[in-house]
C-alpha cells in the first residue's frame, strides 16, 4: 500500500459527482469483480497533515447532533467528519470496485484513547483495510486515524506527539464497514440458504440415484429373497426364542446401568438455577436483542435533519436531503444519516475520555418521524434507537444498536 500525502482536503462535491457518474459502470462489473479477490493494498493510504478545526462548523455540528457547545474537546464522533473527504476520494475513485451510489454504511467502531482539543492540530490518515465477501454482496472496511501533530520547522512532514513525547500514537481511530449489495457469494460468511456444492440443482438427479425404471444394485429382483432375510417359519439368528430374555435387557425390577436412580440427577443435566454452558446469560440475551432496552426519551425528528447534518458534515447524499431524491433510490421519504443517529445517541449517552464504541445501523430512520432512545442506564452499556410502537412487546423496530465499553490501557 503506497502512501499519498495531501496538501488540502479533497473537494467533497466533485468526489461525490465522480462517484455517482462511475456507479452505473461499477454496478454492471460488480458481480464479476467480486468473484476475483481484490487486495486493499491497491488503494492508497491518504495522509492529510496540519488539520485545524473550524470552530464555527464544529459548533453547528454540536447543535445538530445534540452535543453541548463550547466544550474544550471535540465530540466523540466529530473526527469522522474530518476524515470523510479522504474516504470519499478513495471510494469514488476508478480503482475502487464498489459503486458509491447504493453503498450502505452498516457499522462503525470508534476507539478514543484521549480527548481531542478543539484548538489542536492533527494528522488524518484514511485507508481501506479489507474488501470481503458478504452474504448480501461485498463489504469494505475503511479505517480513519487521527494523530496529534505539528509541522516540523523545515515544513517537511508532520511530527506526531504521543502525550509523553514524539511518537506515532493514534489518539482516535474508527473502522467503518460499507456494504454493496449484489448477487450473493456462495462462500461468503453467513451465506445460509445457498445450495451446497454436493446438492444437485433443481431437476438434476443425484449421482447415486438410479434413473426411472432402473433397479438399484443392492435391491433384489421381484420374487427373489434377499440373502439376509430368513425363509418363512425360520427364526433369525439374533432373535431370542419364546420366553427367553435378551442378554442386554434387565430383569424385572432391575435398573439399567445408565439410568439414574430416583432423585439422582444425570451428570449432564444442570442443577436448578444453574445455567448450561452454551446458554447465554440474561444480559447476553438482552444484547442480542431478545429483550429491548428500557426507553429513556422520545425524539420527534424534523424533515430537515438530513439537510442540516449534510451541511455541517459535507455528506449531501440525495437520500438524506429531500423525499424526491430518496424516491430515486427506493425510499418513500428522506432518511437520516447513520452517523447522525449514532452521534445523537452518544450525545445523550455520554462517553468517558478513553472509550470504545461499537454501533450497527440496522434500519433507516425516515424523516420526519418519531424515534425512541433506549439505554440500560450504565456508563458502560448499551443503547438503541427504536421506531414504531416502542411500548409494544417487541419494543419497536431497532434502527441503531450500540454499546460503550471501557478502554483498558
Amino acid at each position: 500500500m503506497h502512501t499519498l500525502t495531501l496538501t488540502q482536503p479533497p473537494s467533497l462535491g466533485s468526489r461525490l459527482a465522480q462517484g455517482a457518474l462511475l456507479s452505473p459502470c461499477k454496478s454492471l462489473k460488480l458481480p464479476r469483480a467480486a468473484s476475483r479477490p481484490t487486495s486493499p493494498t491497491r488503494f492508497p493510504r491518504l495522509v492529510l497533515p496540519g488539520v485545524r478545526i473550524d470552530l464555527a462548523r464544529l459548533a453547528a455540528y454540536e447543535r445538530v447532533c445534540g452535543f453541548p457547545t463550547g466544550e474544550d474537546a471535540v465530540p466523540l464522533t466529530y473526527p469522522h467528519v474530518l476524515g470523510f473527504p479522504l474516504a470519499m476520494r478513495i471510494m469514488a475513485g476508478r480503482d475502487f470496485p464498489l459503486p458509491l451510489l447504493g453503498l450502505v454504511h452498516t457499522s462503525i467502531e470508534i476507539t478514543r484513547r484521549r480527548r481531542l482539543p478543539a484548538t489542536g492540530e492533527y494528522q488524518i490518515t484514511v485507508y481501506v483495510d479489507e474488501l470481503a465477501p458478504h452474504r448480501r454482496g461485498t463489504e469494505a472496511t475503511v479505517v480513519t486515524e487521527v494523530r496529534d501533530g505539528r509541522e516540523d520547522r523545515d515544513g517537511v512532514g508532520v511530527r506526531v506527539r504521543d502525550g509523553d513525547g514524539d511518537g506515532v500514537g493514534i489518539a482516535w481511530e474508527s473502522r467503518s464497514t460499507y456494504l454493496a449489495r449484489h448477487r450473493r457469494n456462495e462462500d461468503a460468511p453467513g451465506g445460509g440458504g445457498e445450495r451446497s456444492r454436493e446438492e444437485p440443482s433443481r431437476g438434476e438427479r443425484p449421482r447415486d440415484e438410479p434413473s426411472r425404471g432402473e433397479r438399484p444394485q443392492d435391491e433384489p429382483s421381484r420374487g427373489e429373497r434377499p440373502q439376509d432375510e430368513p425363509s418363512r417359519g425360520e427364526r433369525p439368528q439374533d432373535e431370542p426364542s419364546r420366553g427367553e430374555r435378551p442378554q442386554d435387557e434387565p430383569s424385572r425390577g432391575e435398573r439399567p446401568q445408565d439410568e439414574p436412580s430416583r432423585g439422582e440427577r444425570p451428570q449432564d443435566e444442570p442443577s436448578r438455577g444453574e445455567r448450561p454452558q452454551d446458554e447465554p446469560s440474561r444480559g447476553e440475551r438482552s444484547r442480542e436483542g431478545r429483550k429491548p432496552l428500557p426507553a429513556v426519551a422520545e425524539w420527534r425528528l424534523a424533515g430537515d435533519v438530513g439537510r442540516r447534518y449534510g451541511a455541517v458534515s459535507g455528506d449531501r447524499n440525495p437520500i438524506h436531503l429531500h423525499p424526491l431524491g430518496a424516491r430515486l433510490f427506493g425510499f418513500p421519504r428522506a432518511i437520516a444519516h447513520g452517523m447522525w443517529t449514532v452521534a445523537r445517541c452518544l450525545a445523550e449517552h455520554g462517553a468517558p475520555p478513553a472509550t470504545l464504541v461499537r454501533a450497527e445501523f440496522r434500519a433507516p430512520v425516515p424523516l420526519p418521524g418519531a424515534v425512541t432512545y433506549a439505554a440500560d442506564g450504565q456508563a458502560w452499556g448499551g443503547f438503541e434507537l427504536r421506531g414504531g410502537d416502542a411500548s409494544g412487546p417487541g419494543g419497536g423496530r431497532v434502527h441503531v444498536r450500540g454499546h460503550v465499553y471501557p478502554l483498558v490501557a
